[in-house]
């Protein structure tokens, strides 16, 4: 998993691949109050889901400098 800015979208974007990098999904948008990777349905992805915890109750697109102090992203295993 990778996770970069993109500086057209002002956004923050994650990319999943298998261990020998062959990707399995690209450009993901990291928004609050989403479950990241939950319209993939590719096998090879993990069971549960992607999402971002904000340290304010915004719950709003993480920018540029809030990954580091004010927002996280997570994986919630399925159950």
């Amino acid at each position: 998993m990778r996770a970069r800015w993109n500086e057209i979208g002002d956004c923050w974007v994650m990319d999943i691949a298998t261990r020998d990098n062959t990707p399995l999904v690209n450009g993901i948008k990291i928004t609050g109050g989403v479950l990241l990777t939950a319209r993939h349905a590719d096998r090879r992805l993990p069971g549960g889901y992607f999402v971002v915890v904000s340290n304010e109750a915004c719950g709003c697109t993480p920018g540029r400098d809030d990954m580091r102090d004010n927002a996280r992203l997570i994986y919630v295993p399925a159950v």
